[in-house]
């Protein structure tokens, strides 16, 4: 069974090469700005539904560049989709549109705890129609040190990827020294929460994952 990670945040294609997937990446065009829903809860669960559909259609397409992705094994395909975001109260914290924007979502989340919720959704593909389809998601909580304003503006200036970051952040990365605790899956804050999605491609009679790992790298569920 072959991967396609439906993305191109650095963190999550980490994530699943530690964990010793091999997968290739379409990374999905819709516009993020215009899907907006009730709650910032719905917003990203609705963004991940939509990444994962819009690359399935680039792969079925006939016309698409994509389109050998369905015959490039016999085996079946499944898109990986995800879409991440920080929540304090009833405020939704995307990706920092500049540096201004970067000044305001890390002055809000100074000494506070706030919520990080990761969706994530698998299209299963069989024959390039859709056979199953799995969405969850995971919730961990991200405490903030008390950040000056000196200490925001170093870090923006000297960091150009900041508007990659859900919230402005990332775990590895120079903002790491900005989180005081994290509750919760660490990996779900980096992208995907992998104690969830693991177990998903885990079989139950081999022990082995029903995706392909990369040679001498072996998955440990549990880790």
């Amino acid at each position: 069974m072959n991967l396609i990670l439906a993305s191109q945040s650095a963190g999550r294609k980490k994530l699943l090469e530690e964990a010793g997937f091999s997968f290739k990446v379409i990374p999905s065009t819709i516009n993020e700005d215009v899907v907006k829903a009730d709650t910032p809860e719905e917003e990203i669960r609705l963004r991940t539904k939509l990444k994962g559909e819009n690359v399935v259609k680039k792969i079925i397409d006939k016309k698409s560049p994509f389109s050998p992705f369905l015959s490039f094994s016999l085996s079946p395909l499944i898109v990986l989709s995800a879409d991440s975001g920080a929540i304090l109260g009833k405020e939704h914290f995307e990706k920092p549109k500049d540096f201004e924007d970067g000044m305001r979502i890390l002055k809000s989340l100074s000494g506070k705890r706030h919520k990080f919720l990761t969706a994530f959704q698998l299209i299963f593909l069989e024959n390039g129609k859709e056979v199953k389809r799995i969405q969850d998601e995971d919730v961990s909580f991200v405490t903030f040190n008390v950040l000056t304003d000196e200490q925001i503006r170093s870090y923006l200036t000297h960091s150009p990827n900041f508007t990659k970051y859900a919230g402005g952040y990332a775990i590895a990365s120079e903002s790491e020294k900005f989180i005081k605790q994290v509750e919760g899956s660490v990996s779900n804050v980096i992208g995907l929460p992998m104690e969830k999605i693991i177990p998903i491609f885990q079989r139950k009679d081999t022990g082995k994952t029903s995706i392909d790992p990369q040679p001498g790298v072996v998955i440990n569920p549990d880790g």
